[in-house]
């Protein structure tokens, strides 16, 4: 049903017809201006300006073409722009019948954010469009004067899912009629919230009781030829297309019926993400590090002697773990690599959890050198790992640069240096330093890579300060890569194993999972999981093969995702296999 019109306009459907007729006649005879006319008309096939994301400092151009189709010189005498961050490159011009002239319009933001503005050209012929909205992403060069920082909580949580959640608009809407219009009725494709209109003075209202998909627009007259800009958010995380539009005219003598389009799609959308987490941090540092290939490693490796003892986490969900296995988290005494259990602790240790060794100087320590590798990557902001710690104590620590005091704790877990007090201090420094830059999440971006804002300054946190050693900035390994269609298998760890082994797996989307286990002669020998509903994330499940025979054994992963039939996305089923070898 529709909202109240405001006094003065009455909606007739009527009129509506006769309106929408002339209007579509008018909108025809643009399109085909008739040669007869002595005056110069102005056309441009330009709707809207999407500029790709652009550094602070840097600029794109995009060129508005503009065609004259009357028979006298078109004068194009100015270009003006609503907002700072665009201009127009080239000057007046004067376009001669039938010839096409490119106006360059730059894009150049002097802060990072998203950046909008109307582009209006001033001319002296008639006009099929001169007014066009322009939008852009301005990245900021990163404030090394803030820096940002992850706890061990904060790094054990699950990711949340990278997947569009809402999409950034605005549609454009000519007058091309031959009368002064006096309200517009828009019906979108799914719901949306309006953020701005350039024409009317009034807030629009819902027409459809509040869902939100069609908008009545009112408040002022909109002048032959003079286009409307609308924008807003739609709230699904597509592009939103303009299913319908009908002009409101205040002359009883106007007919009309609603404009029906093939769904039209405005230009220069932007689909926008939810905020991300400490969990989708860890995961994109282990898919673009060295930690792709060789894990982080917390400790010295010393692969020349079987004395000594290092941890090496291999993977994202292995980290996760190794801070809080179930509830149990790092939360043992600080001390040295000396005993894991009632064994000695010697040779590498591979994806510990926080269930089969709990040290909090280890876990600080495997947490201090992930914000070092995503400073360095420029993930968080770059700079981190030459800050100087001094906290005027006049301890040993004081004066060193953070990634220094990193190395020193590696070597003094596994060589086993010093008095358990000195173990203390190391954890209550390297604690601090953890802390010192963590906060509510914020970013400059997420959608084609994640890069993270700073949360405080140096001068904020009393024993830090700056250095004057340039940022150490490291390239990405590998190019950040968008979440898998549908899941991920993981080898399964330990691998060999006896008797007991952990088979890991990542859904992107809820689904209904079976896992089976097969001998080499294809004879299903365990069900480990059977058609049941499962949640998107990293899930694990424990394999004990204590009644089978030595000898290879087979995992297989079926998956299937439920149909989406709003979206037109049908149901789908996945299978992979790996193998794996027990051996008693």
């Amino acid at each position: 049903m529709l909202a109240p019109l405001p006094p003065g306009v009455n909606l007739n459907w009527r009129q509506l017809n006769n309106a929408l007729r002339a209007a579509n006649a008018g909108l025809a005879s643009s399109q085909n201006p008739p040669d007869t006319t002595n005056a110069p008309l102005f056309v441009t096939a330009v709707t809207g300006l999407a500029f790709p994301d652009v550094a602070v400092g840097d600029s794109s151009t995009i060129d508005v073409t503009v065609s004259n189709f009357g028979f006298i010189p078109l004068d194009v005498d100015s270009i003006q722009i609503s907002g700072t961050d665009f201009y127009a490159a080239g000057g007046p011009a004067s376009i001669a019948r039938n010839e096409v002239h490119a106006f360059p319009i730059v894009f150049k933001p002097s802060e990072g954010g998203s950046k909008s503005a109307t582009v209006t050209f001033f001319h002296n012929g008639e006009v099929s469009l001169q007014s066009i909205p322009a939008s852009g992403f301005g990245i900021s060069s990163f404030d090394t004067l803030k820096y940002r920082t992850f706890t061990q909580d904060s790094l054990c949580i699950k990711p949340i899912r990278k997947k569009p959640v809402a999409v950034r608009f605005c549609a454009t809407f000519p007058n091309t009629a031959t009368w002064t219009r006096q309200g517009l009725l828009v019906k979108f494709s799914f719901p949306v919230t309006i953020s701005y209109s350039d024409r009317f003075n009034d807030l629009p209202v819902t027409a459809d009781g509040g869902i939100g998909k069609m908008w009545l627009f009112t408040g002022s007259t909109v002048p032959v030829g003079t286009p409307v800009t609308v924008c807003g958010v739609g709230k699904k995380g597509k592009v939103a297309q303009v299913s319908s539009y009908t002009w409101i005219s205040g002359n009883p003598a106007d007919d009309g019926r609603r404009l029906i389009l093939s769904p039209a799609v405005p230009p220069g959308q932007q689909l926008l993400f939810p905020m991300p987490n400490g969990g989708n941090t860890r995961d994109v540092v282990y898919k673009v590090s060295e930690y792709l290939t060789s894990g982080l490693v917390v400790g010295t490796p010393v692969p020349t002697s079987s004395q000594f003892g290092w941890i090496r986490i291999q993977k994202s969900q292995n980290l996760a773990k190794f801070f809080n296995d179930r509830g149990v988290t790092q939360s043992g005494e600080p001390r040295p690599f000396d005993l894991l259990g009632y064994r000695v602790f010697s040779g590498e240790r591979r994806n510990l959890t926080a269930r089969k060794y709990s040290n909090h100087l280890a876990g600080e320590l495997a947490a201090l050198h992930f914000n070092i590798t995503a400073s360095t990557l420029t993930i968080t902001p770059p700079g981190f790992g030459e800050l100087i710690y001094d906290d005027s104590t006049g301890g040993a620590l004081n004066g060193l640069l953070i990634r220094e005091i990193a190395d020193s704790a590696d070597k003094m877990l596994t060589l086993r240096w010093g008095p358990t007090p000195l173990y203390h201090r190391f954890d209550e420094v390297i604690t601090n330093i953890n802390h010192a830059f963590s906060g509510p999440m914020d970013t400059i971006s997420f959608g084609a890579q994640l890069r993270t804002k700073g949360v405080r300054s140096a001068d904020a946190v009393q024993y830090l300060r700056p250095s004057s050693i340039p940022p150490k900035i490291v390239a990405p390994l590998a190019e950040e890569q968008n979440e898998p269609e549908m899941f991920t298998l993981f080898q399964n760890y330990p691998n060999p194993f006896n008797p007991s082994t952990t088979i890991g797996f990542n859904l992107t989307e809820p689904s209904r999972v079976s896992l089976k286990v097969y001998n080499v002669l294809g004879q299903e020998v365990a069900t480990l999981i059977d058609l049941q509903e499962m949640d998107d994330g990293v899930q694990e499940v424990e394999f004990s093969a204590h009644a089978l025979a030595s000898g290879v054994y087979f995992y297989r992963l079926e998956v299937e995702t439920a149909a989406d039939e709003e979206n037109e996305i049908l149901a789908k089923t996945s299978v992979e296999v790996k193998k794996m070898l027990y051996i008693r």
